[in-house]
């Protein structure tokens, strides 16, 4: 393990709790990061793994998909590794597949991954649109649908989706058009999903994650956009992978059991503000 995946004091504090122990499978995709540290996917897999999670790491990095599951096996946790491209249908059925095959079920899944193109809409090209849809919006569907019929044999289960800031008109400067819409999407139809799974044991929730200090975010946005958006957030600076992460195990444990449906920001209270911070106010 190298030293960008050690763990550190404050990232173990943060799951240093007496929680219960859980018996579930988890299948979570875009878990590889991208540049050192922990993205949102990574320190998912790592800690529902420590709460007793069985977890499927997937990404389209066979490497990076293995570095994530080497981290929990590390750990004397259970872990596999899948390689998928989840803008494939068949692909998404197959990671499901794998997951059920290697631990017998499946119960949570976590719509994690995600690809960021900016642009504004007149140097957009049809490729970069469709990559976002693809893969932001229409993954998502494609693994929850694939799943479905696992959790339904399972007795239930859980759907986590991860979606940004960015989805919500007002916190999205020019360029994340194609970003913004393909979030967008994603919350309202996991709101749909929710009263269409309900029935079936099924839980349909979403993670809004706010500027956080995670490898993609480097990717994302330049530092001046970054400084801004944590200098405006009525709790500042310092949130994390870790922070989505305590989200993820919520919304996937039976602490929410009577939760679906739901949109929860972890971004340190920057929407509350975001209206005023683009209006220069």
């Amino acid at each position: 393990m190298n030293g960008d995946n050690a763990i550190s004091n404050e990232e173990q504090a943060a799951t240093d709790q007496t929680l219960p122990c859980f018996d579930g499978v988890a299948l979570v995709s875009g878990a590889g990061s991208r540049g050192p540290g922990f993205g949102t996917g990574k320190a998912s897999v790592v800690l529902l793994a420590r709460l007793g999670w069985a977890v499927v790491v997937l990404d389209s990095d066979a490497a990076r998909a293995e570095e994530t599951a080497e981290l929990v096996l590390g750990e004397g946790g259970r872990a596999s590794s899948f390689v998928a491209d989840v803008r494939d249908s068949a692909s998404a059925g197959l990671a499901v597949e794998h997951a059920v095959s290697t631990f017998g079920k499946l119960t949570t899944l976590v719509n994690n991954v995600g690809v960021y193109k900016p642009g504004l809409v007149t140097q957009m090209t049809d490729d970069d649109l469709a990559l976002s849809l693809d893969v932001n919006t229409k993954g998502m569907l494609y693994l929850t649908r694939a799943a479905v019929p696992a959790m339904q044999e399972a007795g239930g289960g859980a759907v986590v989706n991860i979606s940004s800031i960015s989805a919500h008109v007002q916190a999205s400067p020019a360029g994340t058009v194609a970003y913004a819409a393909s979030k967008g999407a994603m919350e309202s139809a996991a709101k749909i999903l929710a009263g269409e799974l309900g029935p079936l044991g099924i839980r349909v929730n979403t993670v809004v994650p706010g500027t956080l200090n995670t490898p993609l975010l480097q990717l994302a946005l330049s530092q001046k956009e970054i400084e801004l958006r944590q200098s405006v957030a009525p709790l500042g600076a310092g949130g994390n992978a870790w922070d989505v992460a305590q989200a993820v195990a919520f919304l996937a444990g039976p602490w929410s059991r009577w939760i679906s449906g739901a949109t929860l920001p972890v971004d340190g209270g920057l929407l509350t503000v975001s209206a005023a911070m683009h209006s220069g106010a």
